[in-house]
């Protein structure tokens, strides 16, 4: 398979899908990430969080932990729109890489960069044969999450909780409670499917391969 994760910012990924890329990466298929913006922000007060530049080097260090390759986008953090200019970059990464299996910001999340980049995916992805959403934080809105695709990341979790830690510049502000949310959220999705950990998915088109 030919495997495209999309996310908005660096770390959206690690967190949604990481264990299952790196599945995907041993089972040796050709995995790629897409992250839309440079992913630099500051808080309400202008203080800086994160640079742009250190955002992109431990996103580079997060690929390399789980075998996949990365390619960015230029847009701005916060300032995604659903928009023709977004649609034509998430198709053309779509056709770069020949994608057949695409992981996706769901169009539940409430933050707005990670739904209109959805609302994007789904229209580039209207031909693409497997497309399935994660989740990347812990927020609910009025659209909750339905999984029903479930992969066993149990070889692969400590993969992902590297990833996840790769981002220093984001560990000590919710780098730790993201390891330990995802952690259980792995372990409650494992037991519903019978495996010691698992990342789910709601699909919107599923062709077994």
């Amino acid at each position: 398979m030919n495997v495209l994760a999309i996310g908005a910012h660096f770390d959206d990924i690690e967190l949604g899908c990481a264990g299952t890329l790196a599945k995907l990466v041993q089972e040796g298929h050709d995995v790629h990430a897409y992250v839309a913006t440079r992913s630099g922000y500051a808080s309400t007060d202008n203080t800086p969080v994160r640079s742009s530049e250190t955002a992109y080097e431990e996103g580079k260090k997060s690929a390399g932990i789980l075998g996949i390759t990365l390619h960015t986008g230029a847009f701005e953090n916060f300032h995604l729109q659903f928009s023709e200019a977004l649609n034509i970059e998430v198709r053309r990464m779509v056709d770069s890489v020949q994608a057949d299996t695409i992981f996706s910001l769901g169009l539940w999340d409430v933050h707005s960069d990670h739904w209109n980049l959805a609302r994007a995916t789904l229209h580039a992805a209207r031909h693409v044969p497997r497309v399935a959403c994660y989740r990347c934080n812990w927020y609910t809105s009025d659209r909750p999450f339905k999984g029903n695709l479930y992969v066993d990341i149990t070889d692969t979790l400590e993969q992902k909780l590297l990833s996840i830690e790769a981002y220093q510049s984001e560990w000590d502000r919710a780098g730790k409670r993201w390891a330990e949310y995802f952690t259980n959220l792995a372990r409650c999705d494992g037991m519903v499917v019978g495996v010691d950990y698992a990342e789910c998915f709601e699909t919107i088109r599923w062709l077994i391969p």
